[in-house]
């Protein structure tokens, strides 16, 4: 018999299988296992947020007041007049939201339309926000959202959220911004599918608070009318990596629960 030299019918140093198939592999398993994690550690802080006493939630928020926040909210005299009509929704809210601390609003100078919530009662407020809802029963429905974030905390969920998501993304990554950055979808996914949740149980606890406080909730979407107008939707997919629900369905839920 002739001998025929030719190559093996499997070459053991040359996988089967493409390596990017491999990598993908591994990324997606790298990208549960941090998801399980975050998962994991969201439930402990949620447990102890709900074990925080309210002592402690204002010590928190006096360390973060020194600086930071003094260059956030505008000064007492910039606020002046900005502020009267949301001071007198407060007031008519409060006795219904049953917090354990005061509440101070604060102006913040910016034309984003927003309102949040800071440790501590602090609630910040835009000169953005307050120049384009112009009803008393559109503010009465922001109020008593961030109302809503307080009572249950999520502020500092919200906070303890994120401390959990930067520290877990450099631990799994070595603080390897290439790998970090391919990881990062799937933990903002998992932090804006949680916002999401708690924004709209917000926005029907604001409905109730409103109803408590004024008997109705008409106008109450003046604010979702107003960024509608202003600005285009994200897309499908934008939704879901967005810490808040969209306007649109926002709106529509609002409507809904408010007849």
């Amino acid at each position: 018999m002739q001998y025929r030299p030719r190559l093996p019918e499997h070459n053991v140093n040359v996988p089967r299988r493409h390596p990017l198939r491999d990598f993908g592999q591994l990324l997606a398993g790298l990208a549960v296992i941090l998801a399980v994690i975050y998962l994991a550690l969201g439930l402990l802080v949620d447990t102890a947020v709900d074990h925080l006493s309210a002592e402690t939630e204002l010590a928190i928020y006096d360390a973060m007041n020194l600086e930071a926040l003094g260059k956030i909210f505008a000064s007492e005299k910039e606020a002046g007049e900005q502020l009267a009509l949301t001071e007198s929704v407060l007031e008519q809210l409060l006795p219904c939201a049953g917090l354990p601390y005061p509440i101070s609003s604060h102006l913040i100078a910016s034309p984003e339309l927003n309102a949040m919530a800071f440790p501590g009662g602090a609630l910040g407020i835009t000169s953005g926000l307050l120049e384009a809802v112009h009803s008393e029963s559109g503010l009465a429905f922001v109020l008593a959202h961030e109302l809503a974030h307080f009572r249950h905390r999520d502020h500092l969920r919200g906070l303890g959220r994120g401390i959990v998501l930067v520290t877990g993304a450099a631990l799994v990554t070595g603080g390897n911004a290439d790998l970090g950055a391919l990881l990062n979808p799937a933990l903002n996914l998992q932090m804006a599918q949680y916002s999401q949740a708690r924004e709209s149980a917000a926005d029907r606890e604001a409905l109730a608070l409103m109803t408590c406080a004024y008997g109705n909730t008409e106008g109450a979407g003046e604010l979702f009318q107003q960024i509608l107008k202003r600005k285009e939707e994200k897309g499908y997919l934008g939704h879901y990596f967005s810490s808040h629900p969209q306007t649109r369905k926002r709106l529509e839920a609002i409507e809904a629960l408010g007849h």
